[in-house]
């Protein structure tokens, strides 16, 4: 599948989602009841930071071959952790926004 975003386009996209993901890390500020969104929200930032990374670097098709990649495997262990979900999260925003379903596990 191809993506009919430009590679400014996908970055400007996902710097924004960045934010987004930012803007959930200071309103949770640092009570202890709030940690487990902060660290949600830092995984998410994580990701989307990396995904700017792979699209300046390989593309908005490299940057999707590489998300497919990286659910798949998240999707192949038996059970995630609190933050692969953030992570599953994030990548499955990743594909709403280049306009592809969420892969299969297989």
């Amino acid at each position: 599948m191809h993506v009919t975003l430009t590679r400014d386009e996908l970055i400007s996209a996902l710097k924004h989602y960045r934010s987004i993901a930012k803007q959930d890390i200071l309103l949770a500020g640092d009570t202890p009841e709030m940690q487990p969104i902060k660290n949600r929200a830092e995984t998410r930032r994580q990701i989307y930071a990396e995904l700017i990374s792979v699209t300046e670097q390989a593309g908005p098709d490299g940057a999707l071959a590489q998300a497919k990649a990286a659910y798949r495997e998240l999707q192949a262990l038996a059970q995630v952790g609190e933050d692969k979900e953030a992570e599953l999260h994030a990548l499955e925003n990743f594909f709403i926004l280049v306009g592809v379903s969420t892969p299969s596990a297989a």
